[in-house]
């Protein structure tokens, strides 16, 4: 909200902010890496799909190498449990993170950047079961699509009344 109600000055001042702390965290996992480094931007909770912040990344393409700038290009899965509760949330931002993705993949392709062809992980965030993660892969496998799925799971530990129903589960 802030950078849209900025003026150029502070817009300026925004980015440049941006571009420093990329530059910082690229850097320094650069130097921690050496010769295995390989940049691969995915960002926390989609950050860098904000407009203004990916200018920044796709400005720093060059001086550090990106190769990879995740798309969160979801499709619609069948199967969703809950959509007028919790998961309605996780629609709408799908649909926003679509919208923010629509157009950028011509660009990463222009400048030698991949990412991937097919994308799971908001729409069923913190819904995962193991009933739907088949079901995704199922849709993975059957695609005619070619290329990189990325499926995006977050860890947990069960809670210690649930601890007993995933001792001997095939997924943990």
């Amino acid at each position: 909200g802030a950078y849209a109600r900025a003026s150029r000055d502070e817009k300026e001042r925004f980015r440049k902010a941006v571009v420093a702390e990329y530059s910082a965290q690229l850097g320094r996992a650069k130097d921690a890496l050496g010769d295995k480094w390989a940049v691969e931007v995915d960002g926390h909770v989609h950050m860098h799909m904000i407009p203004f912040v990916f200018e920044c990344l796709l400005s720093l393409i060059d001086r550090f190498g990106i190769r990879y700038i995740r798309l969160p290009r979801e499709r619609y899965t069948t199967g969703v449990s809950g959509l007028f509760g919790w998961a309605s949330v996780n629609l709408a931002k799908m649909v926003v993170l679509s919208m923010l993705s629509a157009g950028k993949l011509r660009g990463l392709r222009e400048r030698g950047v991949s990412t991937c062809d097919v994308y799971y992980g908001t729409l069923h965030s913190g819904l995962i079961s193991e009933t739907t993660l088949l079901r995704i892969l199922d849709e993975i496998a059957s695609s005619p699509l070619e290329g990189t799925a990325e499926v995006v799971l977050h860890p947990a530990a069960a809670d210690a009344d649930e601890a007993h129903l995933w001792k001997n589960n095939r997924l943990c």
